[in-house]
């Protein structure tokens, strides 16, 4: 079985989906511009390492879900 964080690891680079409820709500988008500075920072730079490195910079948690660690 082949890893998916190694598949095409070097030439595909992850993009973010906005998350949207139905009604339009953006409870990610919230939650990360109620973080301090320096808590948001550490998400959008965990984000970014999963852009650049893929599922590399990632943990498999179960099915399609995966969990990116930052300290903040």
């Amino acid at each position: 079985m082949t890893d998916p964080r190694t598949v095409g690891a070097s030439t595909t680079r992850r993009r973010w989906r906005d998350y949207r409820t139905p009604s339009g709500r953006r409870p990610v988008e919230q939650f990360i511009d109620g973080l301090s500075d320096s808590d948001s920072a550490a998400v959008l730079a965990g984000m970014e390492e999963v852009r650049e490195r893929g599922l590399r910079a990632a943990r498999h948690l179960d099915g399609d879900i995966w969990e990116v660690k930052v300290l903040g």
